[in-house]
C-alpha cells in the first residue's frame, strides 16, 4: 500500500513538471476603417478676367443684365467640379417659383458642352445647340445638358440667352422675372463592388 501510494505522488510529481504544449500562429490586421463616401459638387463661373468665381458658395446670380434688347446675346461659361470622392451623375436645370413673364417667349436658350473660354463673338453660336425658348426650358431637365464626373474632375458647359431679333416693342421693359440655375447631382454606378 506504500508503494502504491508512493508511486502515485512521483506520477503526480512528474504531471506538474510536464507542459501541453500545441503549435501555434496568428495573423492580426490592423487598423480597418470603413468611411461612407462623399457626393459633394460645386459650380463655378468664368469671369471675364479669366478667374473663377464658385456660385455654390458666393449665391451670386450668373445672369443680371436689365437691358435686354432684339438680338442681345448673353453667354455664361460655367465649371461643374467633383469635390466629393464618389463618381456622380449631374443635370443642369433652369427652375422658376414664379411664373415667368412674356419675356421668356422670345429669349432662346443655348448650350454648349466642353467650352472653357467665352467666344470672340459672343452673338455667333452657330455651333451651339438650341434648346428652345426660356419658356419651354424652364422647369424640365433637357438631355444635352447632363454628364458624369469622377472623383476630383471638371465638366465645362456654356449656356447662352438671346433675345428674338423679331421681339418688338410690347417686350419694352418688361420683367421677365427670376429664376434660379441648378446643378442637380445622384451617385454615379462607377465603383466596383469587391465580388
Amino acid at each position: 500500500l506504500l508503494t502504491s501510494v508512493l508511486s502515485l505522488v512521483l506520477c503526480i510529481a512528474m504531471l506538474i513538471g510536464t507542459t501541453f504544449a500545441w503549435f501555434t500562429d496568428s495573423a492580426v490586421s490592423t487598423n480597418n476603417r470603413i468611411i461612407g463616401g462623399s457626393l459633394q459638387i460645386d459650380l463655378e463661373l468664368l469671369e471675364t478676367d479669366g478667374s473663377w468665381t464658385s456660385v455654390k458658395e458666393s449665391g451670386k446670380a450668373i445672369f443680371d443684365y436689365k437691358n435686354y434688347e432684339p438680338g442681345y446675346t448673353d453667354v455664361k461659361i460655367l465649371r461643374i467640379t467633383n469635390d466629393g470622392t464618389l463618381a456622380l451623375e449631374w443635370v443642369a436645370k433652369i427652375i422658376s417659383e414664379n411664373e415667368m413673364s412674356m419675356l421668356a417667349d422670345v429669349i432662346d436658350v443655348y448650350v454648349k458642352h466642353g467650352v472653357v473660354s467665352y467666344p470672340s463673338n459672343r452673338s455667333d453660336l452657330d455651333d451651339w445647340d438650341k434648346m428652345g425658348t426660356l419658356a419651354e426650358f424652364t422647369n424640365s431637365i433637357s438631355a444635352t445638358a447632363n454628364g458624369n464626373l469622377e472623383a476630383g474632375a471638371c465638366a465645362y458647359f456654356g449656356i447662352a440667352l438671346k433675345m428674338r431679333e423679331s421681339a418688338g416693342n410690347e417686350f419694352t421693359g418688361v420683367n421677365l422675372g427670376t429664376f434660379d440655375i441648378q446643378i442637380l447631382a445622384t451617385q454615379y454606378t462607377y465603383e466596383k463592388d469587391s465580388f
